[in-house]
């Protein structure tokens, strides 16, 4: 029988499979090491972006409150008032009785009664400045009567007129002078406390606690003031989650620590009547609890929309 044809078949050589164990090495290693940075790059910025909602969600609720800072709920019932009815003085000093028309102080008779502090002001112009005056309001008679309080002769200094025209007087809420930046860290450098006040529900009435807000750091948290009490008293409660992201910094930029007097930049209208257009800057820094070196700052400058009335 003839003798079948050898097959000529050949394999990769030892160097050949050598090399191509190398580049596939190569390779993967080179795949392993992208798919390493991309995820912990992925890991990075996933954290950024969990720290800087959390700032965010906290930073929100600061300006949002602060914003409304001052907020009277009858303040658009007082330029109605005005609107539509003079005023008639009674009264030369001391106890003075106030006459409208249209029923015009029946909306306030609430917070009177209440003893919720009102003034009375009056604007007028002099030939040297538009001025103001003031008298506090002390008692309601009847939807067109009230009773009030001046320093002074009406007629002479005080009120210069025992009749004010309508759109030349107003009523001014308790709620005007209320915000206050404190030091709580002791290096009287910056303000990590700020307290202020406005009429949450619409009412008229200062309502103690209840509407009185703040807010301040303390232990690496942004905590959220209760029941009234001051940036040194107890019972604040956490705004940040503690359990998640550690506070660093939260500053309040305005007047100095610890002063009354509002954040201002006053635009005068003649003295001594002055309205103080308040703005406050805040910043704020925390970090990841289970990634510290995840770090983040972010500021803001609030724009509180209700002006200060500076007063005689």
């Amino acid at each position: 029988m003839p003798k079948k044809p050898r097959s000529f078949e050949q394999g990769l050589t030892l160097i050949e499979m050598m090399v191509a164990m190398v580049l596939g090495i190569a390779v993967v290693g080179t795949i392993m090491a992208v798919t390493i940075t991309s995820v912990t790059t992925s890991t990075t910025n996933l954290r950024n972006i969990r720290l800087n909602e959390e700032l965010r969600a906290v930073m929100s609720t600061i300006t949002r409150d602060l914003k409304r800072a001052g907020h009277w709920g009858l303040a658009e019932n007082a330029v109605a008032a005005a609107s539509v009815s003079g005023l008639t003085l009674d009264g030369t000093s001391g106890n003075i009785t106030i006459t409208g028309t249209d029923d015009i102080f029946e909306p306030f008779e609430d917070a009177i009664v209440a003893g919720t502090p009102l003034m009375l002001l009056h604007v007028y112009r002099d030939s040297s400045a538009t001025k103001l005056v003031a008298a506090n309001i002390t008692g309601y008679t009847n939807a067109t009567e009230i009773s009030a309080t001046v320093d002074g002769t009406v007629g002479d200094g005080v009120f210069p007129e025992t009749s004010l025209e309508k759109n030349s007087w107003t009523i001014l809420g308790p709620f005007n002078d209320t915000i206050t930046l404190g030091d709580t860290d002791g290096d009287a450098t910056t303000s990590e406390c700020v307290l202020f006040e406005f009429d949450a529900n619409n009412d008229g009435i200062l309502n103690a606690g209840d509407e009185e807000f703040g807010f301040r750091l303390n232990n690496g948290a942004v905590t959220v003031r209760q029941g009234g009490t001051a940036c040194d008293g107890g019972g604040w409660e956490a705004l940040s989650d503690g359990s998640a992201i550690n506070i660093t910094r939260l500053s309040f930029i305005g007047p100095a620590p610890g002063d009354s007097t509002d954040p201002e930049v006053v635009t005068g209208v003649g003295n001594p009547l002055q309205v103080g257009v308040r703005e406050i800057t805040v910043t704020l820094s925390g970090q990841l609890l289970v990634d510290p070196t995840v770090t983040t700052t972010i500021s803001e400058t609030v724009k509180v929309r209700n002006d200060r009335v500076i007063g005689p």
